[in-house]
């Protein structure tokens, strides 16, 4: 038992965490059935395009194929290390996929943030207290986010070291002793620079508008008057309006309106009459 847990103190935290619970319960299992067998965890995705003090997300992913079969994974651990002139990290969290469908606590290891190395460690674990041997996930498992923010252009990677993974009966990936390896994939982040902010450009149209009223009044009058003969008197008197109203077009639509009207009175004078002196 003593070489057992000083043999999981090296490999990692969440191994031992997992390990110490399946051997209390089942001390001939784990570590004697180990097989030859690989599995991945790997940074998705593999590649990524941001901006300059832009905050973005990678995901760490273990790929498991049929490897913890059925059994299930039950922890796993990380360090993630990336170049610190160009990223740093704001945050670490599992996801959740490690309580599997039979809802196992999780419980976490950091995260541990070294911007200043460019190192972050991260890691959980889980157990179902009524069932220590209930299987965890298996196939594909989103493992972690890792938030980050990049801090200048150009292109860097983040990658992972000390990747650390056990199932269900406390067997761990890596073991060279038990032909178990872990296989890292590492993700690249191109970093350009900040779009340029749009200008906002202001069009201003002009609508000609034009507004008026034209009147033009004619008033022609005519008198005709005779006092040796009967006087015919006529008298016209001619209006004509013209009125124009312009519209928004240049093009105005005068509207004439003509008013004529003659009125005649003849007059009637008698002779004159001679008186003989």
């Amino acid at each position: 038992m003593g070489g057992i847990r000083e043999r999981l103190e090296q490999i990692g935290r969440a191994a031992f965490a997992i390990a110490i619970i399946a051997l209390i319960v089942s001390p001939e299992r784990g570590w004697l059935h180990a097989h030859s067998s690989s599995v991945t965890m790997r940074v998705g995705p593999a590649a990524q395009m941001v901006t300059v003090n832009e905050t973005f997300a990678v995901q760490i992913v273990a790929d498991l194929a049929a490897q913890m079969d059925p059994y299930g994974l039950a922890g796993y651990e990380f360090r993630l290390v990336y170049d610190s002139q160009y990223l740093e990290v704001v945050s670490a969290a599992d996801v959740g996929e490690l309580s599997g469908t039979n809802s196992r606590t999780v419980g976490t290891l950091g995260p541990t943030i070294d911007n200043a190395a460019g190192r972050t460690l991260f890691g959980a674990y889980s157990y179902l207290e009524a069932d220590p041997q209930a299987p965890g996930p298996t196939g594909t498992v989103v493992l972690a986010d890792v938030t980050l923010r990049t801090k200048q252009t150009g292109e860097t990677s983040v990658g992972l070291e000390n990747a650390l993974l056990t199932d269900v009966q406390a067997r761990v990936w890596p073991d060279s002793g038990a032909d178990r390896q872990v296989t890292t994939q590492s993700g690249t982040i191109a970093i350009s620079q900040e779009p340029a902010q749009p200008t906002a450009t202001l069009t201003a149209t002009l609508a000609p508008t034009a507004t008026g009223t034209a009147t033009i009044t004619l008033t022609p009058t005519s008198t005709l008057s005779s006092t040796s003969t009967p006087t015919s008197s006529p008298t016209t008197a001619a209006t004509q309006t013209v009125t124009a109203m312009p519209t928004n077009s240049a093009t105005p639509s005068p509207t004439s309106t003509s008013s004529i009207s003659t009125t005649s009175t003849p007059t009637s004078t008698p002779p004159a009459t001679s008186s003989p002196t």
